[in-house]
């Protein structure tokens, strides 16, 4: 009886053994994913219609003084060639037309590139929201802050955040035609923000 469970005992294991030896391996556990950094965003595009130190929107120090330049930089706009006759000789400027206002005037440098750019329109806004039409007390400046105008703007009140700001803001106050600087309480009656000029530092 013993004799003849044997060779069962020894059938049986020899059919495991094959088993195990077909069984496909456990593939590795793959190493978990290292975090990636997620991308950087691409870098915006300034506000066209923001002025600040460098310039307004697009244009600034690098820009050359020509209508194509300019058309580039506010493409909806109507962008002309004229002269500004101020007693002197005509000086070339270059103006864009927004909303049949209007909204920019660019001088040129002899080096060819805009100069100066008179802001009068457009809906554009100063580093600090600043915008055209806003009164006086809006604007937060005092009288320590700003000259009063000669040539185009006589009579005009005009401030700047620092003496070294490349940004003019040149307030209107109706009514008021003396060379000396109007006093804060009709400045803050009467005073608005007619313009803003950005020259070339």
């Amino acid at each position: 009886m013993i004799r003849a469970a044997l060779p069962l005992f020894a059938t049986a294991a020899l059919l495991a053994a094959c088993q195990r030896s077909t069984e496909t391996p456990a593939a590795p556990a793959e190493p978990a994913a290292t975090p990636q950094a997620a991308p950087a965003a691409p870098a915006g595009k300034a506000d066209p219609k923001a002025i600040w130190s460098r310039g307004v929107g697009a244009l600034g120090a690098h820009t050359p003084f020509t209508v194509e330049a300019v058309q580039a930089a506010f493409p909806d706009a109507k962008v002309e060639t004229a002269f500004l006759h101020a007693g002197g000789a005509p000086v070339p400027i270059i103006t864009a037309f927004m909303d049949d206002t209007t909204a920019l005037e660019l001088q040129g440098g002899p080096d060819g590139k805009v100069s100066r750019i008179l802001v009068q329109g457009g809906g554009f806004h100063g580093p600090q929201g600043e915008t055209l039409l806003q009164k006086w007390p809006d604007a937060k400046f005092t009288p320590a802050d700003c000259r009063m105008g000669e040539g185009r703007q006589v009579n005009a009140v005009v401030c700047k955040r620092a003496p070294a700001d490349p940004i003019e803001y040149v307030f209107g106050v109706p009514g008021w035609t003396s060379s000396d600087m109007p006093p804060a309480d009709v400045l803050a009656a009467r005073a608005q923000l007619n313009e803003f000029v950005w020259t070339r530092p």
